[in-house]
């Protein structure tokens, strides 16, 4: 009997410890399901926490539960108010973020951008997006996210700022401008183009192609060359001669290369109408050749009149030396010849001084203008400085700049009244400069270059430039004078 209950109480304990047992498993089984659940807690909320931009959420009853850090910064902190408790907070961005919570309990998302000044009256861009909190399809909360973006902003205004300029300077450049691809296809132009070739937006943007502009002749070759530009430092240069709408040929230059447009590499190319130029370019020619004329014909004249006279009367006198043997007859020719020799020397002499100056090819520039200045010095007076008393220039370098010192101050004598003038040589840093100014009547100089017969002595000037490659600067109006500058660059000769 006694070993009987002693079994019984031993089955009790066991079963007892087994219990315990038991519980202590289900306690451990708890600890290891809570500490992952806490792990995880803390993720989530280090993460919202961690969030660059303001975030805030209410639950189903319409109070903030969350907030991070930014937002709390932005807004203050929100925590526990409900809606209308969130109302009273003295916050555009709060009030602008609660007007849009109908919207949002309807179950759309609302995203919007707001300008708002902050604390310092600075304007802050936000960017607001509203989202419903959906569990088994059910909205049990919204979040709120306020993104600022006023960097974006200023960056987006930047670039418009930039566009705004350099379509303005696209629109307004005095030469042609359109973009196309290698098939010519054209993408975009500003209004210069479009004027040039007369054509409407319509049909530039639909119907053209820009090779069909070129004329027939070049159209391959053209084609060829913009094709074969595969680089952005690749440029190709043609002048040219481009169709407008009614088919008349306008002489141009273009210069194309690659660039890249709208994520495509295609090809901008500008059309200068170079009209103008060819005009004055011809003229220039024309002036040259009449120029040439000119000085032949007045050589054909001096010639004529001066030589011609003395050469005859030389031969008739030497006609009478044969007819006669009478010594003081003879005597009496004689001296008259010698004397008609000299003039003839004398003549011949002048006009080959006029042709080529002997004191600027012996002595140089300097020389040769004080000879001028001399000559005219009844005529007006010439104040004359200069740095260059020992230097020679190059010869087609004095020639020309003597030459245009006479046609200008030919001009002044002719036509412009003028009491003085002002004469500048300087050779400075490699660049020989000469300046003429006078105080006379002066003249428009447009209008003189469109006359023929004027406008002769610019057109000569112009041309001389020209050949020796130098820059030239002129002004002058009605009452106010010439103003008259040449630059050359070039070097002494020893």
């Amino acid at each position: 009997m006694e070993k009987t209950n002693s079994i019984s109480q031993l089955e009790q304990r066991i079963e007892l410890l087994e219990q315990e047992n038991e519980n202590l498993r289900n306690q451990l089984r708890q600890q290891k399901t809570i500490a992952p659940i806490s792990e995880q807690e803390a993720l989530f909320e280090a993460l919202i926490q961690n969030i660059p931009f303001g975030f805030w959420a209410f639950d189903d009853n319409n109070t903030c539960f969350i907030q991070n850090k930014v937002s709390k910064q932005l807004l203050g902190d929100l925590t526990g108010l409900d809606i209308d408790d969130s109302r009273n907070i003295d916050s555009k961005l709060i009030d602008s973020c609660l007007s849009k919570i109908i919207d949002v309990q309807d179950g759309k998302d609302v995203q919007y951008e707001i300008q708002i000044n902050n604390a310092e009256n600075k304007k802050v861009y936000y960017q607001n997006v509203l989202s419903p909190i959906k569990i088994n399809n059910e909205i049990k909360g919204i979040l709120v996210f306020n993104i600022d973006i006023s960097e974006r902003k200023q960056f987006e205004k930047a670039l418009q700022d930039s566009e705004k300029k350099f379509r303005k300077i696209y629109n307004n450049s005095t030469d042609g401008i359109v973009i196309h691809d290698y098939n010519g296809i054209i993408y975009d132009y500003n209004e210069e183009f479009r004027s040039i070739i007369g054509w409407t937006h319509k049909d530039l943007l639909v119907e053209a192609n820009f090779y069909n502009m070129c004329i027939p002749e070049q159209r391959k070759t053209i084609q060829k060359s913009i094709t074969e530009i595969k680089t952005d430092d690749q440029v190709f240069n043609l002048e040219t001669e481009i169709l407008d709408i009614v088919g008349l040929s306008l002489p141009v230059e273009i210069k194309s290369k690659l660039i890249q447009y709208a994520d495509h590499s295609l090809v901008l190319t500008i059309v200068q109408n170079i009209s103008l130029r060819k005009r004055f370019e011809q003229k220039l020619l024309n002036t040259v050749v009449e120029t040439e004329e000119k000085e032949r014909n007045r050589l054909a004249v001096d010639l004529h009149d001066e030589i011609g006279p003395l050469l005859s009367s030389m031969k008739m006198y030497l006609s009478l030396v044969k007819d006669t043997k009478e010594e003081e007859k003879i005597q009496y020719i004689t001296t008259h010849v010698m004397d008609l020799v000299k003039q003839a020397i004398t003549s011949i002499r002048e006009i080959s001084n006029s042709l080529s100056p002997h004191l600027l090819s012996n002595y140089g520039l300097v020389a040769a203008f004080n000879n001028t200045i001399a000559i005219a010095k009844d005529l007006i007076v010439i104040k004359f400085t200069t740095n260059c008393n020992n230097l020679r220039f190059p010869n087609n370098i004095e020639i020309v700049y003597f030459r245009i010192f006479k046609e200008l101050l030919n001009n002044t004598l002719k036509h412009a009244d003028a009491k003085h003038i002002e004469l500048s040589l300087q050779y400075n840093k490699k660049v020989l400069s000469l300046k003429f100014k006078d105080n006379g009547k002066g003249f428009n100089v447009l209008e003189q270059m469109e006359e023929r017969k004027t406008g002769l002595g610019l057109f000569n000037i112009l041309s001389r430039v020209k050949a020796i490659n130098g820059d030239y600067h002129m002004v002058s109006e009605k009452g106010k004078g010439v103003d008259f500058e040449l630059n050359t660059k070039t070097e002494p000769i020893k």
